[in-house]
């Protein structure tokens, strides 16, 4: 991965504010203005397919890149007409019917007011200040009572949520703490912070060895040439029913990438989208030819333990990398597909859904007291492997994959999708 300087749109930079609230938006217009737009692209896509074959790499390439963007183009467009932004917090839980009808009728006696030449006194400006008082004193009592009670809406909502996702809306909603911008490594400007982070986490992902390196790229070159792998079965191909399963399989809820997309602008959009998706995952794995789009992304430095965080340096924080979300479909195809492909050991719980620590530290346990019940003498030893993940060599994992033989066709797009993965660090407003 490559950590880079990027160009951000202003409309990027106010959404770190402002979150599209989905709850509040005009669905049905939403549905309908994707559905009007994105029907004369499928109708194009179509005709695409036909003449594709005879058409150069370069404008296989530079079809899919612009197709893509005009795709993310037309969701952002349908979100922006119909769906509010708003900052957070800025839909009040505790917010009443009486308090909507109270602001009503502070705003119309205070334009007749303004109408009638703002006078001092008489029965306008007599009604037009008890209005607006009526709606101050209403106003200051249900937020004093916010602390206190809150309103079935909210109840329900909370009901709803998962664990995790509780305690984050309940700290949405109650927590009043101020979080500063923290120090690291005694830097306090958020511009001078985040390009910290981006040398660190650019070191963080190359590799130990520049030997080590070459020789794998050697091996794997070698190996390249000559390589046939799998059939690539017709099965495989992407259909409206695995586009909607990847879905089905993805959280809503979650931050938007660059693209300023997010799990809501699909599945709220009209179906004929899954269907573009779907004939545009089979053009990316048939020719090879990964949208652009797809390879651009931003890290997020996050804590990796409170605890650490007070000692104020970058190697306390962990990066976390926020992709297009097209892009998280198409992935969760190529898994659901090519599952067997990508299986992992029954002994390996780092790296993998539902399993984590605590099930490592168990069979160890498990397996230590079978053998000292037995009367022998357990040695264990442990391997702190610094930086696994993120010093994962790209021809080594190529290799692997070369070992369990995955199709051609599949092997090309990693290799034309990592080729030149870019990523910026963001940091509050500000991305580097």
């Amino acid at each position: 991965m490559y950590i880079c300087v990027v160009t951000i749109s202003q409309a990027h930079a106010k959404r770190t504010k402002n979150n599209d609230k989905w709850d509040h938006a005009d669905l049905l217009s939403y549905y309908g203005t994707t559905m009007s737009c994105l029907y004369p692209l499928y109708y194009e896509l179509v005709d695409y397919e036909s003449s594709i074959g005879i058409l150069s790499n370069t404008e296989r390439q530079n079809f899919v890149d612009c197709f893509y963007q005009r795709i993310v183009d037309i969701l952002n467009y349908s979100s922006k007409q119909y769906v509010p932004m708003r900052y957070k917090n800025f839909y009040k839980f505790w917010w009443s019917e009486e308090l909507t009808c109270l602001k009503e009728a502070a705003i119309n006696s205070n334009n007749v007011w303004k109408a009638a030449g703002q006078p001092r006194s008489g029965p306008i400006a007599d009604k037009r200040n008890a209005d607006k008082r009526k709606y101050k004193s209403m106003l200051h009592k249900e937020k004093r009572a916010e602390t206190q009670s809150y309103t079935n809406d909210l109840h329900e909502a909370l009901l709803n949520k998962s664990h995790t996702n509780f305690w984050k809306c309940w700290k949405s909603k109650f927590d009043k703490n101020y979080h500063s911008t923290a120090v690291i490594n005694g830097l306090t400007d958020d511009a001078e912070v985040a390009e910290t982070f981006a040398d660190f986490f650019c070191r963080t992902c190359t590799s130990f060895s520049e030997d080590q390196n070459t020789r794998l790229s050697s091996i794997y070159s070698k190996r390249r040439q000559n390589y046939v792998g799998d059939h690539f079965r017709d099965e495989c191909r992407c259909d409206v029913d695995l586009v909607e399963t990847a879905c089905s399989k993805m959280r809503k809820g979650k931050a938007a990438g660059l693209d300023e997309l997010s799990l809501e602008h699909l599945v709220h959009s009209h179906p004929i989208l899954f269907v573009i998706l779907a004939k545009l995952f089979n053009v990316i794995v048939d020719y090879g030819c990964v949208p652009y789009g797809f390879r651009l992304s931003y890290t997020v430095p996050l804590p990796k333990d409170d605890t650490l965080v007070k000692s104020n340096r970058v190697e306390s924080y962990r990066a976390i990398s926020i992709s297009p979300v097209i892009s998280k479909v198409f992935e969760h195809c190529i898994l659901i597909k090519f599952n067997e492909y990508f299986a992992t050991s029954h002994n390996q719980f780092g790296f993998k859904k539902r399993y984590g620590c605590s099930h490592a530290v168990y069979s160890v346990r498990k397996v230590v007291e079978h053998y000292v019940a037995g009367g022998s003498t357990v040695n264990v030893c442990q391997l702190d492997l610094s930086k696994a993940f993120d010093k994962m060599n790209h021809f080594g994992l190529y290799i692997k994959l070369m070992d369990r033989l995955i199709p051609v066709k599949i092997l090309r797009v990693l290799e034309v999708w990592f080729n030149l993965y870019l990523s910026c660090v963001k940091l509050g407003s500000h991305f580097v």
